[in-house]
C-alpha cells in the first residue's frame, strides 16, 4: 500500500485504496459482532496494522482524483451511523493531511460527503444524551483537531467557511452542536467573527438549554471579550449584529456569568465624545 500510495492516478492503485477501505469497515463491523453469520470466519481487526493504513488512505484520498476519491470513500461513509468514532479518526487524519500538505478544493468536496452523512445521522436526534455515540464525528465535522491554543486561523478555510456554517445552521439545536460550533470559532474560524454572533444568537433564541455543555459559557464569553473590549464599534455600527451581541449578554448574564454581566456595562454605555 506505501508503494501504490505513490501512484494515485493509477488504476491498480486506486482498486487497492478501495479494497483498503471495505476492509477497514469489515474490521470495524467484526469487532462490533455486525454483519456476520455463524458460518462467516471472523476477519480479526489488526490493531497494530490499522493506524497505518488509515493513514495511508487519508494521504491517498488527498491525492487521488475527485471522482477514484468518493468511489473509494463510499464504504466509509456507509459506516456513519454504525461507527461514528472510526470514522471520526479517519476523518481528523484528513484535516491533518490538509493542514501538512493542502489539496484544499479536494479537502472541502470529502468533508461534503461527510456532512451529509452527519446531516441524515440516526444518531443526530438524540446526540444530547449521554451514551448516544456520534459526539467525536460533531466535533471533527466542526474541524476539532488539536489545534495550539494560539492558533486563530487556518488557511484552508479561506473561501470555504461557508461550509461550516451552513452545516451549523442545517443540524438541529443541540448542545453538543452548539459547543463544537464556538470551539470551531475560537480556534481556527475567529475570521468568520463578528458576523458569527449573529447565527449563534438565532440558535439560542431557540433555547438556551444548548449552553448545558460545561465549557459552552465560557467559549462565548472568551469570543464575545475579544470584541466587547477589543473592537466595541464594530458590533455596534451593524444594527442585527448590535442586536445578537447585546441578546447573547442578556442570556449569559441570566445563566450567572459575571463576566458578561461586566461586558453588558460596557457595551450599553455610550462611547464618551470630545
Amino acid at each position: 500500500m506505501t508503494i501504490l500510495g505513490q501512484a494515485p492516478a493509477e488504476a491498480m492503485a486506486i482498486t487497492a485504496f478501495d479494497r483498503l477501505a471495505q476492509t477497514l469497515v469489515e474490521w470495524w463491523d467484526t469487532d462490533d459482532g455486525q454483519h456476520r453469520n455463524r458460518n462467516e470466519r471472523r476477519r480479526e481487526r489488526n490493531h497494530e496494522t490499522e493506524p497505518a493504513l488509515s493513514k495511508l488512505l487519508q494521504n491517498f484520498l488527498l491525492r487521488t482524483s475527485a471522482e477514484a476519491a468518493t468511489t473509494i470513500l463510499q464504504p466509509i461513509l456507509d459506516a456513519v451511523d454504525r461507527h461514528p468514532r472510526e470514522v471520526y479518526g479517519l476523518l481528523l487524519g484528513l484535516i491533518e493531511v490538509e493542514d501538512r500538505e493542502p489539496s484544499t478544493q479536494q479537502f472541502w468536496s470529502l468533508w461534503e460527503l461527510f456532512a451529509d452523512r452527519v446531516r441524515r445521522a440516526r444518531w443526530l436526534a438524540k446526540i444530547d444524551s449521554k451514551y448516544v455515540r456520534g459526539s467525536e464525528m460533531i466535533s471533527a465535522i466542526f474541524l476539532g483537531s488539536g489545534w495550539k491554543e494560539e492558533v486563530r486561523h487556518w488557511r484552508s478555510l479561506e473561501g470555504h467557511a461557508y461550509h461550516v456554517h451552513a452545516l451549523f445552521e442545517d443540524l438541529p439545536p443541540s448542545s453538543t452542536v452548539l459547543h463544537d460550533y464556538l470551539r470551531f470559532l475560537y480556534h481556527v474560524g475567529e475570521q468568520s467573527l463578528p458576523e458569527a454572533f449573529i447565527r449563534v444568537a438565532k440558535r439560542l433564541q431557540q433555547g438556551d438549554q444548548q449552553l448545558g455543555k460545561s465549557n459552552t459559557i465560557f467559549l462565548l464569553e472568551m469570543l464575545l471579550l475579544r470584541y466587547v473590549y477589543g473592537r466595541p464599534l464594530e458590533l455596534k455600527r451593524q444594527r442585527d449584529l448590535r442586536e445578537a451581541v447585546l441578546f447573547l449578554l442578556d442570556l449569559l448574564v441570566e445563566n450567572g456569568s459575571s463576566a458578561a454581566f461586566r461586558m453588558r456595562d460596557d457595551f450599553v454605555t455610550p462611547v464618551a465624545t470630545r
